[in-house]
């Protein structure tokens, strides 16, 4: 059973150390500056645990349960930049980004550039000397939603720091003959390899496709107990994060030649880079639908790629099979047999 906020004693306050836009008192010049933002986060006495995991070397990790998402040791993730101050210590991270996890953009040449890696904070938000010397309100928007994101991804159990952090994944040797369970992270890369804690069955029916049905594939690692109720992670949105990728990076597409279909096709498929891990299913089908109808005109004509022949890829094969097989996302994703004639660019 969840356990209430009535449980919470007294506030606690995680510091982050975040680069903002202020204006000096002094001079009223714009300036990205480095300050300290206190974040009070919540305390608890106890958590359910929603999840004890044996990863495939051996570590134990165990995933206790708040606002429906599961919640880990704050030392096993990295994903927050910024420092974090804490009872237990201080926990540093990539001095540009912050804890909405954004990278911070490049600023215009008419614009502040970022302040240097080695500056020190200018002071701490809330008092009088920082309010004093700078004009916080350029970036208060920023300030209040670092505060929210902290108090809705930590939290202190026991005297203990708490991040969210997804179940472990397992993971498909790409020759079928290995399963293991691994820490998820927010940066997957073969996304095809990767199925959910929940979804063992699945891990093997791929494996056997990979290996030819010579057989179970070597298991490493060990669900002990888990709450699907506290999954957030979806296999479909990884999916389609890396169909997205893979469109970017492998097409150089002339969209103005393209037909009105593939022309938002195509927009559709570039939103797959930029979806969150806690998307939803049905704009990750989207996305996937719309890559493998992009794939079936480029296969029928090279030239819309912007290629000049075909362009087999074994990528692409086997994030097919991975959908279509394991997934059972076929009939929703592939074109029909008595579809239309093949595109042409100049049609």
């Amino acid at each position: 059973m969840r356990a209430p906020d009535e449980q919470r004693t007294r506030p606690v306050c995680l510091d982050v150390m975040a680069t903002i836009m202020a204006v000096s008192r002094q001079d009223g010049r714009r300036e990205r500056i480095r300050v300290v933002v206190p974040c009070p986060i919540r305390e608890f006495e106890t958590l359910p645990v929603v999840g004890r995991f044996q990863l495939a070397r051996g570590k134990e990790i165990i995933r206790f349960g708040l606002d429906g998402r599961p919640f880990g040791p704050h030392e096993e993730l990295h994903d927050y930049g910024a420092t974090f101050r804490t009872p237990a210590g201080n926990f540093a991270g990539p001095w540009c980004t912050e804890i909405l996890g954004q990278v911070l953009p490049r600023p215009a040449k008419s614009e502040p550039p970022l302040p240097s890696p080695t500056q020190a904070a200018k002071g701490r938000v809330g008092e009088p000397a920082l309010a004093g010397a700078w004009d916080l309100e350029p970036d208060a928007a920023r300030i209040a939603a670092i505060m929210e994101r902290a108090r809705a991804d930590f939290a202190v159990c026991a005297g203990e720091l708490l991040t969210a952090a997804p179940f472990p994944r397992w993971c498909v040797g790409e020759d079928g003959t290995r399963i293991e369970l691994v820490r998820a992270t927010d940066e997957l890369r073969l996304e095809e390899n990767y199925v959910a804690a929940e979804r063992r069955d699945a891990a093997e029916e791929l494996a056997g496709i990979r290996n030819g049905g010579r057989g179970l594939a070597s298991c490493r690692g060990k669900v002990v107990e888990m709450d699907p109720a506290y999954q957030f992670d979806r296999d479909e949105v990884f999916l389609a994060r890396g169909v997205g990728r893979y469109f970017a990076e492998k097409f150089r597409v002339p969209v103005v030649d393209l037909p009105g279909d593939l022309v938002r096709a195509w927009h559709d498929v570039s939103t797959g880079m930029r979806m969150r891990r806690d998307s939803a299913s049905v704009q990750a089908i989207d996305v996937i639908a719309s890559g493998f109808r992009l794939m079936a005109a480029f296969e029928a004509c090279p030239q819309l790629s912007g290629r000049a022949g075909l362009h087999p890829d074994p990528w692409w094969s086997r994030i097919r099979d991975r959908i279509v097989q394991v997934d059972g996302l076929g009939p929703q994703m592939l074109p029909a047999a008595s579809g239309p004639a093949p595109w042409q660019p100049w049609s």
